[in-house]
């Protein structure tokens, strides 16, 4: 490659050479380049992402690969294969060794949006279920952070029907897959060399999320427990990434059986497994869609009656731990700043709240277990918009939730969906959005009006 520099190349090298002159930036780099390392163990997929793609844009995929390869050193002993794109369900069918369909696709079920005060762009979303399905797979590769599982020449990945060709998901959000094309991955191989993991026989929960808390608990656990709930999976040692937040791996042990080995996988690593066994997600989960015309938020609306078991397995096994431990009746779910859709007067609207009696907690700075027992005996929650909202999972049944947002409150109705088991009454009060976000609407930052706020809680909680 001669000449002139492409300019996203040349932005790229100068935050790369930016991120490797502050040595706080060396944390035990999981990727051997400071810039794209998210913290210790953990690879900032978003950037890798978009580092592929402006390579692969202004080189070409042949000649953008061996760049990307000689900037992120843990891949540097790589080379490219082309792939076919397989719905994993259409190949467990065929070849797995087992495989056991739980509950069938195509169902029709519709989730009402929350009572909104404010503006909003509500509506009920109507969806159909997903095939809900246990499979073995003989002979298959997979890897750190991936959700793609290499089975002979083709890459198997979790949609079903039109759930892929509908939307424009940007696969190379994937570690394990450089380009793609609606047919085809140019996927990242590692080079055989000796000490490879192999594994005989597990149940997979590797995936390119597993550091999100909303995922963790809206994707990667309810497909597990699912799964052991419905007998097909027999107790096989568990895959999950090494390094994932403490909290995770404190929600897992509380659902894991004593005799079910943990196998922590480190990013990137490529393991062999002679029997993976698998399961589909509960609602079709992309691995990073543009949320642009043609996505509809109906498309990851969750089946409340598929999610109704798995909230009260987890209210179970937290009842096995915690027994009649319960936390305050008034919890206020905060948010920290420096997360997406931040609201911007949170402090005073914090303040009211805990005028009015609400306990206000950041739900990271405690470990899982304390979490749970945070909200047991909540009888009342607020939360801006986020994750932590998941935590409503093991409230009491006839929760009264409100969530805090901007005006883009179309995707509320998912959290109807996942609490409708639980009879949750859930209200959102929306304020004006102050500032966008450069590529996502829903990450808009907000404020909430005090005197609205106020006005709410002296008619919401009648005292």
């Amino acid at each position: 490659m001669t000449g002139a520099i492409p300019q996203r190349y040349a932005e790229f090298l100068h935050k790369i050479g930016k991120a490797e002159t502050d040595p706080r930036q060396h944390i035990g780099s999981p990727t051997g380049c400071a810039y794209f390392d998210y913290s210790e163990g953990q690879p900032n997929l978003y950037l890798l992402m978009k580092f592929k793609q402006a390579l692969a844009a202004e080189f070409g995929i042949p000649d953008g690969f061996a760049v990307y390869r000689n900037t992120v050193a843990r891949h540097r002993d790589t080379c490219l294969e082309t792939r076919a794109i397989c719905r994993h369900l259409d190949f467990a069918r065929v070849r797995a060794a087992a495989f056991s369909e739980i509950a069938s696709g195509g169902e029709r079920f519709v989730v009402d949006p929350p009572a909104v005060i404010g503006v909003g762009n509500h509506r009920p979303l109507a969806a159909e279920t997903r095939s809900f399905y246990v499979a073995c797979l003989p002979e298959v590769r997979i890897g750190g952070r991936s959700e793609v599982v290499h089975a002979d020449r083709s890459a198997l990945i979790d949609f079903q029907g039109a759930e892929l060709a509908r939307i424009d998901d940007e696969l190379e959000f994937d570690p394990a897959i450089f380009s793609a094309t609606r047919d085809t991955i140019s996927t990242i191989v590692p080079n055989r060399a000796p000490g490879a993991i192999e594994v005989d026989e597990a149940f997979t929960l590797l995936g390119a999320h597993t550091d999100f808390f909303g995922h963790w608990m809206w994707e990667y656990l309810p497909r597990y427990v699912a799964a052991r709930l419905s007998g097909a999976l027999p107790p096989v040692p568990l895959l999950i990434d090494a390094h994932i937040p403490r909290s995770h791996r404190q929600a897992l042990d509380l659902l894991l059986d004593a005799r079910v080995p943990i196998v922590e996988i480190p990013a990137f690593a490529e393991i062999s497994v002679r029997r993976l066994w698998c399961a589909s997600n509960l609602t079709y989960m992309p691995l990073h869609e543009r949320m642009n015309q043609r996505f509809r938020t109906e498309y990851v609306a969750s089946p409340p009656d598929r999610y109704a078991p798995v909230i009260e397995e987890l209210n179970r096994r937290a009842d096995d731990v915690l027994g009649g431990a319960a936390g305050p009746p008034r919890v206020f779910l905060a948010r920290r700043d420096f997360r997406h859709r931040r609201l911007v007067n949170r402090h005073k609207i914090e303040n009211l709240a805990s005028e009015r009696g609400f306990v206000v907690a950041y739900p990271e700075n405690l470990d899982f277990i304390d979490q749970v027992r945070l909200v047991r005996g909540a009888r009342y929650i607020i939360a801006p918009e986020g994750s932590a909202l998941f935590l409503a999972y093991f409230a009491p049944p006839g929760l009264r939730l409100c969530i805090l947002n901007h005006q883009e409150t179309e995707g509320l109705a998912i959290y109807n969906g996942l609490l409708r088991g639980r009879r949750a009454q859930i209200t959102a009060l929306t304020g004006p959005q102050v500032r966008k976000h450069h590529e996502r609407s829903n990450y808009a930052d907000y404020e909430i009006d005090e005197r609205g706020f106020k006005a709410f809680l002296d008619e919401w909680v009648g005292d």
